[in-house]
């Protein structure tokens, strides 16, 4: 028999309060309404690894005193919590008001349809076998765990969940709140945006006129994957927007580590990729991997048991009696590989199968061959979880143009003789939007300073990772001791500064293996940082083409580099003349120009280099040919050196002012 806390049919529920909904219908008691926070904790330097995830110990316990609060009260008043942040209805499945009077066939339409209630885990009836309630659930991960995936497309997400479970350490940092509660109040951590957020959530959960769960749920009545994936839904506005993903991504959002993506084109070395496997494996890495392809050849993957354009969780990788085996995990629940090492494959030998019981394809579970996963698999993310390793975390904004007084940068002090660090620059993502997922590019450079020079001087970049629109751009890489700027780049919003000035935030986070200083660094005496910056990554990581003009002393060297969504040209003139160069990149479609027009005429000074052109993609998705045409002159007569056009206003001089050979090394 069970107590319904029905609140309304589906296609009522918009229509009527929800807390009066469930009051009127709750046999325990009313409820309590408590507006619900999303706190989000950020701390300039060093942040101990002893803390919570990266966490300050003392943003923590004002916020867990602040979850004690309500489940005290709760608990006093015998009712049950209800986030009205994050209400039981039509609001909460879809990303906006109007996604409600959707007509479409596909299946999260025809699942968030089905939703006609919102219950209770002691109210919901288990996965179809299973008897009982969920009224006996247990929280935390069993080590079997059978995951399946929902109505929602999120098998980027649930397949990244689906880790976790041979990781409970880190199941156990996530859900803060470690048992079952009767006031059905729970805190959720999540690594957004380059900052640990702490979610609170009830336990009401969408279910369809069967009491049973709509979305992602468990064998074995397991709450946790619910629980989380309400959590991520809250910090995203709706269930709807959690559709669609990278699983890194995924990982990210639950370990606060980047992933490395690995192509597995057919020219990969096999055995150094082997290898590999094995050094991510030992490490405790977190490892998933999907499969690409058109319409076309779906239905070879189908024939084998295969998903095509879908995720998978790699849970073992094993040499067992000189046979490479790989074991994975279908966030389904069902559909199972059925060739080769299957678990009805004539391969397996007694021994073999008592060591790595190939038993468990009803639960998406099975085993294959090296040789097979290369066949039929395309891209392979690793999510590089650090253990003991030092977390630190600061914010800045990105301004719309070469602002000295606002241009972000840090200063990485590293005082050992060696350091690995991971470095990720976010922005804030929106899923929860009708614009793009994250609105602009990001990218970052780093560079080493001369630690024996009096005044602040580049000795030589290290780093230059491209930019990118994702949410996150990351790199990993070693250090030596010394000293390091961390600059971000942002070029696509320059062009929106004529009729707005828009200043897109970020949070740059880095772990590292040993204790590093990370502090912000005042820019304002530093007019040209940003130009240096970009010459000195530019030189180094760079085409370069030489170009003789009369008079022949000394050369004009050209520089060029796809800086991943846009494309930087810059000149260096190592003559005792001026060099004049007009350069067109009309012909280039759907891009923006640093400079504000894509005619551009300049006087370069003897022995300077100039920054001439960012172009940056107005749609990252859409690949695009790079057309310019320069035009090269040498006057000895030229003595304007403000001679540019467009004129160098001051919101693009911190750029592409020239700047002397000496000078670009601060």
């Amino acid at each position: 028999m069970f107590r319904s806390t029905k609140i309304s049919r589906a296609d009522n529920i918009l229509g009527q309060s929800t807390s009066d909904q469930i009051n009127s219908t709750n046999r325990n008691g009313p409820a309590l309404k408590v507006i619900s926070e999303i706190t989000t904790h950020t701390t300039n330097g060093f942040i101990s690894k002893n803390s919570a995830y990266g966490e300050s110990k003392e943003n923590l316990n004002h916020f867990e005193q602040k979850y004690e609060k309500i489940l005290q009260t709760c608990i006093q008043r015998g009712t049950k919590y209800i986030d009205e942040d994050f209400p039981a209805s039509l609001q909460s499945i879809f990303r906006f008001k109007e996604a409600a009077a959707y007509k479409g066939s596909n299946e999260f339409t025809i699942g968030a349809k089905s939703v006609s209630s919102w219950q209770r885990p002691e109210n919901i009836r288990g996965i179809k076998g299973e008897s009982g309630s969920h009224e006996a659930c247990k929280l935390n991960a069993t080590n079997d765990y059978y995951g399946l995936l929902g109505a929602l497309g999120n098998c980027w997400f649930v397949a990244a969940l689906a880790l976790l479970c041979e990781r409970k350490e880190l199941l156990a940092k996530i859900l803060a709140t470690g048992q079952i509660n009767a006031a059905g109040v729970y805190i959720v951590r999540l690594f957004k945006d380059g900052n640990w957020t702490n979610v609170i959530v009830d336990d009401l959960l969408p279910c369809d006129s069967f009491y049973r769960l709509v979305f992602s749920r468990c064998r074995r009545k397991q709450l946790w994957v619910p629980l989380i994936e309400k959590a991520m839904a809250k910090l995203h506005g709706s269930y709807e927007s959690l559709q669609s993903g990278n699983m890194g991504d995924g990982l990210n959002y639950l370990t606060g580590f980047q992933s490395e993506c690995i192509i597995l084109k057919s020219e990969i070395d096999h055995e150094l990729l082997w290898g590999r496997f094995l050094s991510f494996h030992s490490s405790g890495f977190l490892m998933g991997t999907s499969i690409g392809t058109t319409i076309e050849k779906s239905d070879i993957y189908t024939a084998n048991g295969l998903v095509a354009n879908h995720v998978y969780s790699v849970l073992k990788i094993v040499c067992c009696d000189g046979i490479r085996l790989i074991q994975l995990h279908n966030p389904w629940g069902r559909f199972s590989w059925n060739g080769d090492w299957s678990d009805a494959s004539a391969l397996w030998t007694s021994k073999m199968r008592s060591s790595l019981a190939p038993n468990q394809s009803h639960k998406g579970i099975f085993w294959m061959s090296y040789r097979d996963y290369l066949k039929y698999f395309t891209s392979l993310e690793v999510c590089k979880v650090r253990q003991g390793w030092n977390a630190y975390s600061l914010d800045g904004i990105l301004p719309p143009y070469a602002d000295p007084d606002c241009q972000p940068c840090f200063e990485l002090i590293c005082t050992d003789a060696t350091c690995q660090i991971d470095i990720s620059l976010y922005q804030t993502s929106k899923r929860n939007s009708k614009e793009s997922l994250t609105p602009t590019d990001i990218g970052f450079v780093i560079l080493e300073l001369d630690g024996s020079s009096k005044v602040t001087r580049f000795k030589r970049p290290i780093e230059m990772a491209k930019s990118s629109r994702r949410r996150c751009v990351a790199s990993s890489l070693m250090i030596a001791k010394g000293k390091y700027y961390i600059i971000p780049l942002s070029f696509s919003q320059w062009a929106k500064r004529e009729t707005e000035e828009v200043y897109y935030p970020f949070t740059l986070a880095v772990h590292s293996s040993r204790k590093l200083s990370l502090n912000p660094v005042r820019t304002d005496n530093m007019p040209h940082i940003l130009a240096d910056a970009i010459i000195c990554c530019v030189k180094k990581y760079g085409k370069r083409k030489l170009y003789s003009v009369e008079p022949a002393e000394n050369d004009i060297s050209m520089y060029s580099i796809n800086l991943g969504v846009g494309y930087c040209t810059v000149i260096e003139n190592g003559k005792t003349c001026p060099v004049r160069i007009k350069m067109n990149s009309s012909k280039t479609l759907d891009h923006t120009s640093t400079r504000g027009s894509f005619l551009t005429d300049d006087t370069v000074p003897p022995r300077h280099v100039q920054v001439l052109q960012i172009l940056s993609a107005n749609d990252a998705t859409k690949s695009c040919q790079i057309l310019i045409s320069k035009e090269i002159s040498v006057n000895e007569l030229v003595t304007n050196l403000q001679g540019h056009i467009p004129k160098l206003g001051s919101r693009v001089a911190g750029l592409h002012t020239p700047r002397p050979f000496a000078a670009h090394y601060y």
